[in-house]
């Protein structure tokens, strides 16, 4: 038994980034004790086997062991901050709650907004979470006594009806807050993580393993735009420092920008969305090593060192190689030169209309900068261009 132990808490670590240590050793064996008996399995190495083939079992165990508890208002001075915020704004903003757990922290944030007088047209709210229990309750918005801590008699009279013992939110603040399923430590997230303005991230990254934190607060970096906040809770407040993030100046706040992230620590993303260069391609056997060269350096970190080459290699004459300017697509990004990330991607583009992963930057660059209509055109075509590639 304590041998699958191990195995579980490894596999919890590397498939959704947890640290193990938040957690006890027997409660990590009453867990699993549970989910056997659940499943009828008595064989330490037959749950093993079954948890690494079925879908089913592996989101079973994420329900048993994330932590969902929320309640509305939590922190309310860092929801009040966005007020200002988002007035001085001239485009949507967007924002995501991760973990959004039952909707408590996102629908806060849509009743704070609506009470001070903002048109729900100027912001956009999603809530993220990897429990699919925790996103079938926000989505009913009904909740009991527990949802509802200190004195919020105002905002149940307001926004919610009474039924039974419960609290059934009104439509028109359901209808603000859009909700997902994500698995925010995976590959797919870490690379192309959401667009947003503000993320709420409180409460997360304390229960993460450390690459995991690294990875996710990386991921956000590139998520936020110039002007973008993050929010996270007192006791993660040190890791944000550690990793570059500059906090703001409002006492008793956790919000930080992502001026001073180090583009070393986007590594790991990097590493993640550069495409492999494939082996069929219109460049000499030379050249393909050159550009293996600057996508490896690339992968480590070292942007200025790549880009110095690869500047020498886009300047050679009659260069036509999609690859060549989407990896520097890609490292302009990485040193959050969007305009010229943007050139780059649309010249790959250009050479290769097909080109899947560049239409899929180009979309999220154009959502970015609050060209809704653009980005449409590009996912549009996107759809296409992954229907003819999985078709040939």
């Amino acid at each position: 038994m304590q041998d699958l132990t191990n195995k579980v808490r490894k596999f919890c670590e590397v498939e959704f980034g947890i640290n193990s240590e938040t957690m006890s050793v027997s409660t990590w064996k009453k867990i699993i004790h549970e989910r056997m008996h659940h499943c009828s399995i008595s064989q330490p190495n037959d749950y093993w086997n079954f948890l690494q083939s079925s879908p089913e079992e592996y989101q079973a165990l994420v329900e048993a062991v994330v932590v969902t508890e929320s309640w509305f208002f939590r922190d309310q001075a860092a929801i009040d901050f966005l007020v200002p915020f988002i007035k001085r704004q001239t485009h949507r903003v967007r924002i995501l709650s991760i973990p959004c757990a039952s909707g408590e922290e996102p629908y806060s944030i849509a009743m704070t907004l609506v009470d001070s007088g903002i048109d729900p047209d100027c912001f956009h709210i999603e809530g993220i979470d990897i429990s699919q229990i925790a996103l079938s309750k926000a989505k009913q918005a009904i909740y009991g006594k527990n949802s509802f801590r200190g004195d919020k008699q105002k905002h149940l009279l307001a926004h919610f009806s009474k039924e039974d013992e419960c609290y059934a939110l009104h439509r028109d603040i359901k209808n603000l807050v859009t909700f997902n399923y994500a698995n925010v430590c995976s590959s797919a997230f870490l690379s192309f993580p959401p667009i947003a303005d503000v993320i709420f991230c409180r409460n997360l990254l304390i229960y993460l393993n450390k690459k995991a934190q690294v990875d996710l607060l990386t991921a956000f970096a590139h998520a936020l735009g110039n002007d973008g906040i993050l929010i996270v809770s007192p006791a993660e407040a040190d890791l944000c420092r550690k990793l570059g993030w500059v906090k703001s100046p409002q006492p008793k706040l956790f919000i930080f920008q992502r001026h001073a992230v180090e583009h070393s620590k986007r590594a790991p993303v990097i590493k993640a969305i550069v495409r492999e260069i494939p082996q069929k391609t219109s460049i000499a056997a030379k050249e393909l090593k050159g550009l293996e060269v600057i996508q490896k350096l690339a992968d480590e970190g070292t942007f200025q060192e790549a880009w110095k080459l690869l500047e020498k290699f886009l300047g050679r004459e009659g260069l036509a190689d999609p690859d060549a300017y989407f990896l520097a697509g890609v490292i302009k990004h990485a040193c959050l030169q969007e305009e010229l990330a943007e050139k780059y991607f649309l010249k790959a583009l250009y050479l290769k209309p097909d080109f899947v992963e560049a239409l899929t930057y180009l979309a999220l660059l154009a959502e970015r900068r609050g060209d809704d209509h653009q980005a449409q055109l590009f996912r549009s075509r996107l759809e296409r261009s992954e229907k003819y590639v999985h078709s040939e």
